[in-house]
């Protein structure tokens, strides 16, 4: 697109924008009635304010119904969608990249639509959501085209599409990344945002090397308008932090949607990690922006701040989880505060109007290996972190913590991915911030990362005070908890996470005491939404199974529960014990 072009284009949306600002929806606050957007809000605070269901009576809570969307699971078949509710009609896409209108009091099907994409598509059995606006339903998908003679050779495609909102018809379909080369692979895993005539998009496959990107799209046409890279070009801010012409295959994907501020008109980008994952030697610097929390211009895209919680990472500890916007005082005063959790189990607090911690954070020195170029120093917070911070004792390797660096010549136990893509959420009620977390122990080298054998991996739920970034309690699950449900809080006390062992529970988010569980028939990996109907609650969940679960049924179930349901658990399994690496697997990705 030229310059002159994207100018205008960003002027008659900045004046369109200004025209309908007074019917444009407002999703500042945590919904009630409805689940209007993936995080609840564009805080991603995942809150609802119903309270019908409470800590005194959750043990009456049933099935409504379940729904079965024959949408194909197998072998590495993700369900990750999180349901969205409006007027009464649930949308929810699926592992195999179609997407489904279901009415969410009865679940019975609306209309349905069947994506054309290849299912031997590479990565697309992780789709996280959809999102509505101007009567359309926005999703994305990924593809591979067959491109003509002389070549012949497949080539990754990935698109953003809108469907009619009543019909599940197509309208306009959008391909992005025709200027990735074609060595590299590329998907979508984050569901779009829509805000004021602007589609949001990211594309996935900073862990193959390539660039992460946010583009904004016309929400009426699907035109390109404007274009982030994660990564930036040479003379860019945040180019001399990349050694030589390492910045062409930088990484920073981009796994979930953003958040944002409409008063201060921002936009929340978390990027991912660098590339190569674990071998920083080529690649010398810090290597912005990954491992970031971006601001970026709502409308124009333009860079306004960023934090880099990891420096120079050589360990896959990427930001992953949907950033949390919340009011909290700080310092004697009301501040417009963000929550970053990252891999390595740190929550980042700060002030998203600029920038700065809003609690102390100290760049503090870590061990050091020449060979990998690693930084001096790394950003801890003040408080507590959601998992542990060195591994447990293990024969024959030495112990190893979060930043211990490695070498090819190097036998070191140390912790790996302990937060991953699932969402947290926020209590406006209380003031907690609650996170799941995977604890597993793993061998690094510049090459990647194996299973430790004899080591346990497990899940936490904690919950943190947000004004002091302390655990409040912390509970643990036989299951890698950092890549599934993560939480759903609501302003009946509760907070309900679903896991890999097909149980959906519900835990009195004070005190994190467990109350309730349900058996769903497959792994319920998928984040759960809230809504109400007639006056009646409702807590629903996608229960299929997730590609990084090691024991887990694959399924294709949409369950919906509320009080005096008729519905009863299906017969599943036990919870498991928690896992015990024997062998040495791939490790898990987002």
């Amino acid at each position: 697109m030229v310059q002159s072009d994207r100018l205008s284009v960003i002027l008659l949306l900045v004046a369109s924008a200004i025209a309908s600002a007074q019917s444009a929806p407002d999703y500042r606050k945590p919904p009630g009635s409805e689940w209007p957007l993936v995080g609840g809000d564009w805080g991603n605070t995942r809150y609802s304010t119903l309270s019908k269901i409470t800590t005194a009576n959750v043990k009456s809570l049933k099935g409504a119904w379940m729904a079965r969307l024959n949408s194909g699971f197998g072998p590495g078949y993700s369900q990750q969608g999180t349901p969205v509710v409006q007027n009464g009609v649930m949308y929810i896409t699926t592992g195999q990249q179609d997407i489904f209108a279901l009415d969410a009091k009865t679940g019975n099907l609306i209309w349905e639509y069947r994506t054309d994409s290849d299912p031997k598509t590479p990565d697309n059995k992780a789709k996280r959501g959809v999102v509505l606006g101007e009567g359309m339903v926005f999703g994305v998908e990924a593809d591979i085209r067959k491109p003509a003679p002389p070549t012949g050779r497949p080539e990754p495609v990935t698109r953003l599409f809108a469907l009619d909102q009543k019909t599940g018809k197509k309208l306009w379909q959008h391909e992005l990344g025709e200027d990735v080369p074609k060595n590299l692979r590329q998907y979508v895993a984050a569901p779009p945002l829509y805000y004021k005539g602007l589609v949001y998009m990211s594309i996935s496959g900073g862990d193959g090397g390539l660039r992460g990107r946010l583009t904004a799209h016309d929400a009426k046409t699907g035109r390109e308008v404007w274009r982030w890279w994660a990564v930036p070009y040479p003379g860019e801010p945040g180019s001399d932090t990349w050694e030589g012409e390492s910045w062409k295959t930088g990484g920073g994907a981009m796994w979930v949607q953003p958040a944002l501020d409409s008063d201060l008109g921002l936009l929340y980008v978390n990027t991912g990690n660098p590339w190569p994952d674990y071998n920083g030697s080529t690649r010398g610097g810090d290597n912005l922006f990954t491992c970031s929390i971006v601001a970026l211009d709502a409308v124009t895209g333009k860079y306004r701040w960023h934090y880099q919680a990891v420096h120079h990472d050589l360990w896959d500890f990427d930001m992953p989880t949907p950033v949390i916007l919340f009011d909290q005082v700080y310092g004697g005063r009301m501040r417009k505060a963000l929550a970053a959790h990252s891999k390595q189990g740190w929550v980042y607090i700060l002030d998203r109007e600029t920038g700065k911690p809003l609690l102390p954070i100290e760049e503090k020195p870590v061990p050091q290996e020449p060979r990998q170029k690693t930084a001096k120093t790394q950003p801890i917070p003040m408080g507590d972190p959601t998992a542990p911070q060195c591994a447990e004792p293990v024969k024959d390797y030495e112990r190893g913590c979060m930043y211990t660096p490695v070498w090819t010549d190097t036998k070191i136990a140390q912790p790996s991915a302990s937060g991953d893509w699932a969402p947290g959420a926020y209590d406006p009620q209380t003031g907690y911030l609650y996170f799941t977390t995977g604890v597993s122990t793993r061998k690094f080298s510049p090459t990647g990362r194996l299973s430790v054998p004899g080591t346990r991996e497990y899940g936490l739920v904690t919950a943190l005070d947000s004004r002091t970034n302390k655990q409040v309690w912390q509970k643990e699950v036989p299951y890698l908890a950092g890549f599934g449900s993560g939480v759903l809080a609501t302003a009946g006390g509760l907070i309900f996470h679903g896991g890999s062992d097909g149980f959906l529970r519900a835990f009195d988010s004070k005190t994190g005491e467990e109350l309730w569980r349900f058996q769903t028939g497959f792994g319920a990996d998928a984040p759960a939404a809230a809504y109400e109907i007639d006056g009646e609650q409702y807590v629903a969940i996608a229960a299929g199974g997730s590609r990084d679960g090691l024991r887990e049924a694959r399924g294709d179930l949409v369950w919906s529960f509320k009080l005096g349901g008729k519905l009863n658990p299906l017969n599943g399994p036990p919870a498991p014990p928690p896992i015990v690496t024997t062998a040495a697997p791939p490790g898990a990705r987002e």
